[in-house]
Formats: C-alpha cells, sequence, structure tokens
C-alpha cells in the first residue's frame, strides 16, 4: 500500500472527525508534496480557518484562488483578510474579480464603493455606487 494513500485515508479520517491540528499536519505534507493538487488546499484551508490560523489560511486561499478561478469562498475571505491587513489594493483586486463571479452580491460592490472612497477615486467610487444601489 502507497504511503501516500495512507497519508490520504488518515488525513480524510482526522477532518471528518473534527481533528483539524492532526488534519493539517497530514495535509501540509501531502500539499508539500503535490502543491497543485487543489483539494488539500481546499481540506488545508477548512483546518486554518476551524484552527483560527488567519496567515496561513490566505496562503491557502491565495493557492486555491490561483488554481481555481471560479472559487468564491476563497477569494471573499482573501478579500476580508486584506482589508483587516490594510492590504487596500489586495482587497480592491478580490472584490474585482468577485464582481464578476457574483455580480448579484450588494456587499461586495459596497467594498468597492469604500475602498475607492479610501484611495480618492471618485469616478470609481461612483460605478461601484451605482451598482451597489441596484
Amino acid at each position: 500500500m502507497p504511503r501516500s494513500w495512507i497519508r490520504e485515508t488518515s488525513c480524510t479520517s482526522i477532518s471528518q472527525g473534527k481533528n483539524f491540528a492532526g488534519a493539517k499536519e497530514q495535509l501540509e505534507y501531502l500539499a508539500g508534496k503535490k502543491p497543485l493538487e487543489l483539494e488539500y488546499w481546499k481540506e488545508l484551508a477548512t483546518c486554518y480557518e476551524q484552527l483560527n490560523d488567519q496567515a496561513k489560511l490566505a496562503i491557502a486561499d491565495k493557492k486555491i484562488a490561483d488554481m481555481d478561478k471560479t472559487n468564491v469562498e476563497s477569494r471573499i475571505r482573501l478579500a476580508r483578510y486584506a482589508l483587516d491587513q490594510k492590504d487596500f489594493k489586495q482587497a480592491f483586486e478580490m472584490y474585482k474579480e468577485l464582481s464578476g463571479l457574483i455580480p448579484q452580491n450588494a456587499d461586495v460592490f459596497k467594498n468597492l464603493y469604500d475602498l475607492c472612497i479610501k484611495s480618492g477615486d471618485k469616478g470609481g467610487a461612483s460605478v461601484y455606487l451605482r451598482k451597489y444601489s441596484v
């Protein structure tokens, strides 16, 4: 039986049993061995979120967003994390991507409006305010 299969099976059992710390260790190992395996990163994000490790969650979400151009959940978390870190440029980029993925979400446009106001972009603010108001 291949060692990676044992780790994957063990990891699935651990995360299903809500032992996120144990699953995190296994998933970090697996993601290191197979960095392009999207499911490992999604599971890691779940572990980091449950363990309240926001910095590592942001790293996992960035990997997920890079690999899955339609993933909304990771982009929302990244945008919120960027706002919390006062990285307004990154937050703006994430919300702008989200505006194309979930154009019906008024919060996305409100955040874009707020970010434009902070940066002094009144023209952009006006555009996003209209989209927010619709």
